[in-house]
């Protein structure tokens, strides 16, 4: 029988491998970089499911596969290494991620998936069998009320940070925009979590115009 390893043994392997593979991808001249980014979007996007059934830390994750690109993005717009925006880039990441997640929850219930840490909902007083039999019980929707709440709080470090960081490297966070109203849809009393949280693509378009206009509301 195949071992399966402990939530420790885990983040030793992925997270390690992520970083390295982020390094790789910054060493790849500009015009190769974004076809491997998402080839490393994709690969990393595999190991979510695996983060809900181990109970892998989200955050870890998020770091590996959403953060490391955003700093890939900013060391592109700005031509050179900005290590300065590797915090930034950190906070800006998991909200994305998390928002990313939490928005698409209903579609993976569907399927069969779980991307939220078990761990988290079982804390909570719920689990896996919430999930495949779309009970929105008070027990789920206060675990995914506190991803929500941690998605938050990043979005909010971020803010504090983006008042010092280049006005050119700010496109690469222009798709941070769009964690902010996702999670205010979560955060309404009558949020049902299986149902998609879908923002009209001309309301996207939208919020990202205004945050490349003015670079604040990213983070709002």
């Amino acid at each position: 029988m195949r071992r399966i390893p402990t939530t420790s043994a885990w983040y030793r392997m992925v997270v390690p491998r992520a970083r390295a593979k982020a390094r790789a991808i910054a060493s790849i001249p500009p015009t190769g970089c974004i076809i491997v980014a998402c080839q490393f979007a994709q690969t990393y996007s595999m190991w979510a499911e695996l983060a809900g059934q181990l109970g892998l830390e989200l955050e870890a994750y998020a770091d590996a596969a959403a953060a490391n690109l955003i700093a890939l993005a900013a060391q592109i717009a700005l031509g050179k290494d900005a290590p300065e925006l590797n915090e930034l880039a950190f906070h800006a990441g998991i909200a994305q991620a998390i928002a990313g997640l939490l928005a698409a929850f209903a579609i993976h219930s569907r399927r069969g998936q779980l991307y939220v840490p078990l761990e988290l909902l079982q804390r909570h007083g719920s689990g896996r069998e919430d999930v495949s039999n779309n009970r929105a019980t008070p027990a789920l929707r206060a675990g995914l009320a506190e991803l929500c709440s941690i998605a938050r709080r990043h979005l909010r470090q971020a803010r504090e940070l983006a008042a010092r960081a280049p006005a050119d490297a700010m496109p690469a966070f222009l798709p941070v925009a769009l964690a902010g109203p996702m999670l205010a849809r979560m955060e309404r009393d009558d949020y049902d979590p299986f149902v998609p949280v879908v923002i009209a693509p001309w309301r996207r378009q939208w919020r990202m115009w205004r945050a490349a206009r003015e670079p604040a509301r990213i983070f709002r």
